[in-house]
Formats: C-alpha cells, structure tokens, sequence
C-alpha cells in the first residue's frame, strides 16, 4: 500500500508565482506513484472532498495530474490541502496511506 505523493508544498511566500492566481480557480500539479508491488488507485481529495480518482498505477510509475483548487476570497492568502488516498482492492483488507500537498493560494483581484 505505500505511495509517494509531491510536492509536499505547492506556493506560499517562497514560491509567489505559484501561489499567484488571477482567477478564483488555481491548478495544482501533483505526481502520485505506487511504491507496492501492486497496482493501486487513489482517491484525490481538495479540503477533505473527493474531486477525482487516478487508474490503477503498476509499481514504480508515475501519474501525473492537474487539480484545480477553488479559492474562496480575493486578496488572502489560502491554504488548501490536496491529498492521494489509496483505495483498496475489492475484497481487500488492508490500510489506506493518505499523502497530501499544502497549496498556499492568493488570488489577486483589484
């Protein structure tokens, strides 16, 4: 069940341009790859809700993957957490591994 999940921080002040938005919906690459001898899915998730699932990734592969994360006001800065959760076999009883990206977001508006 083991993954990796990156970058571990996607913005804030030591990265302004890609924290900068000029729109309310800021895209945020994030690379997923399965560390298991078994293929796995994940969950990807925005601030604990799912907006989408990656297929199943075979052993050493990456997958790579633009979420759009929604931010709610102009002009403060946002904190946002994006995050790959494995999914389980059917029939499987095992654990399910979560990583997740901090995006610190700021959509600039006059």
């Amino acid at each position: 069940m083991a993954h990796s999940h990156s970058p571990t921080v996607f913005g804030g002040k030591d990265n302004p341009n890609d924290a900068i938005s000029f729109t309310n919906v800021k895209t945020v690459p994030i690379v997923v790859t399965t560390l298991g001898d078994v293929g796995q899915k994940y969950d990807i998730t925005v601030d604990g809700v799912k907006v989408n699932e990656t297929p199943v990734i075979i052993k050493g592969n990456d997958f790579r993957m633009e979420v759009p994360v929604k931010i709610n006001e102009p002009n403060v800065p946002q904190e946002s957490k994006i995050c790959s959760i494995s999914v389980p076999s059917e029939g499987s009883v095992t654990y399910r591994t979560r990583i997740c990206t901090k995006a610190q977001l700021y959509w600039v508006q006059k």
